[in-house]
């Protein structure tokens, strides 16, 4: 009978929905997760994925900085979006909005 390949603690994360290693480690430890084909001691791999879950923005101003605007058109504010997965008809892969 062939083995049951052995795949890392990294792998397992990614498949239990980026489930922290400890977390992962400790369910199986404790025979909450039944995963035999778990390699325990394999190294810890960057997970890109949950850099960028983690990752804050600043929180937008409450006051600006900036003088309020008197009359109509006195201030423009733009936001730009993209790139698009797909292009527009023109070719276009951003959006602007003013």
């Amino acid at each position: 009978a062939a083995a049951t390949p052995q795949i890392s603690i990294s792998q397992f994360h990614r498949i239990m929905g980026y489930a922290s290693h400890e977390s992962l480690k400790q369910s199986i430890c404790n025979g909450e997760i039944i995963a035999p084909n778990i390699n325990l001691n394999s190294e810890l791999e960057f997970c890109s994925a949950c850099v960028q879950a983690k990752a804050v923005t600043k929180p937008f101003p409450k006051h600006s900085d900036n003088e309020s605007a008197k009359k109509y058109g006195d201030k423009v504010t733009g936001d730009i979006w993209g790139p698009a997965k797909v292009k527009s008809i023109g070719g276009s892969s951003y959006f602007t909005l003013f």
